[in-house]
């Protein structure tokens, strides 16, 4: 059996696709927030990045290590701390990070279990911590409706890939 073929690969390899999936519309939640608070061009480059190249950038990584599996479980404690980052960013705007944290939190709970989903909330809540110190800490938790359209292709879509 090859490294890319044994089981612990597998599950790294299931998770390329619904991270692509799961972060291209996530960013598409943060757009809308990003644009309703009007933030300059520069300030999407780390979502963007984040959303169209990390998914490849782990999948790699996960690849590429001795034990896939721990490599994918290490990519999503990355997930949650760079969404956790995003948090502040947009002001806490509640449906986006509400939504943001439980896909996470889905994904470490069938990746890992209980020990994972503790291990991402604690990134995700460093990651926070840290966009505060980035961003500043502003409070918008209203979600617009563009907002909420926004959020639903994630809400509705991210849950199917991942099943």
């Amino acid at each position: 059996m090859t490294l890319e073929s044994s089981p612990t690969s597998s599950f790294a390899r299931a998770s390329y696709w619904p991270r692509v999936l799961g972060l291209a519309l996530g960013f598409v939640t943060l757009a809308s927030v990003l644009l309703e608070r009007q933030a300059p061009w520069w300030f999407w480059l780390g979502p963007a990045l984040h959303a169209f190249v990390w998914p490849h950038v782990a999948w790699w990584l996960a690849r590429h290590k001795n034990d896939p599996l721990e490599g994918e479980l290490r990519n999503q404690l990355v997930d949650h701390f760079i969404g956790g980052l995003w948090l502040p960013a947009i002001a806490f705007n509640l449906l986006p990070s509400a939504l943001m944290v439980s896909m996470m939190a889905m994904d470490s709970m069938i990746g890992g279990g209980m020990r994972q989903l503790r291990r991402g909330l604690l990134a995700h809540t460093a990651g926070a911590l840290c966009g505060m110190a980035l961003f500043g800490l502003h409070w918008q938790p209203a979600s617009s409706l563009n907002t909420v359209l926004a959020c639903l292709p994630l809400l509705l879509l991210h849950p199917m890939g991942v099943g």
